[in-house]
């Protein structure tokens, strides 16, 4: 049978800020990596908390979903992570990049960073730093158990000096490949 290979393209200052573009573009309802309660793999990041048979069955799971290429493979190195995995066990997995896996702990780190704020909107670097590692205004919101997401920039980050929307210029390299 045949089957239908698809793809995305985004453009972004980082390569968190275009990973989590990309997740976004995938049409499956995720706002990015996680972050949203749509991520496959959310309800295996509480592994910790189960009885250990029941963990012992969940890490396999999670250990399977990760060596097996499949397109929710990035959703569950991201669930692996929160669980607690470590990032060279990861790595060891699925022989993927360590520089990879290293870019979405950075993201992780964010997402707690956003989480300190304690509902509260957070400070103008955390919001600078969440939009630089690619998370959407859902994705905050989420993380700040906000029913709405905030505009961006918050209102009361706008003014001089401050964050402001506009267009940045892109690195955008080609490389070009023929065949013989």
């Amino acid at each position: 049978a045949m089957k239908s290979v698809g793809e995305v393209m985004a453009l972004g200052r980082t390569f968190k800020e275009a990973l989590q573009k990309a997740l976004r573009g995938l049409e499956i309802g995720s706002q990015g990596l996680g972050a949203d309660n749509k991520s496959p793999g959310e309800g295996l990041i509480a592994i910790q908390d189960t009885p250990a048979a029941e963990k012992d069955r969940l890490m396999d799971l999670l250990r399977n979903r990760i060596r097996v290429p499949n397109c929710d493979r990035i959703f569950y190195i991201r669930a692996a992570l929160k669980a607690g995995v470590r990032a060279a066990d990861i790595i060891e997995w699925s022989k993927i990049d360590p520089w990879f896996i290293h870019q979405i702990e950075e993201i992780l780190e964010c997402e707690k960073k956003i989480l300190s704020a304690g509902g509260a909107p957070p400070s103008r670097e955390i919001l600078l730093e969440a939009k630089r590692n690619g998370f959407s205004d859902v994705q905050i919101a989420f993380l700040l158990n906000s029913a709405t997401p905030h505009p961006h920039p918050l209102p009361s980050q706008r003014g001089e000096g401050r964050a402001k929307p506009g267009v940045r210029g892109v690195l955008f390299v080609l490389w070009l490949s023929w065949t013989k």
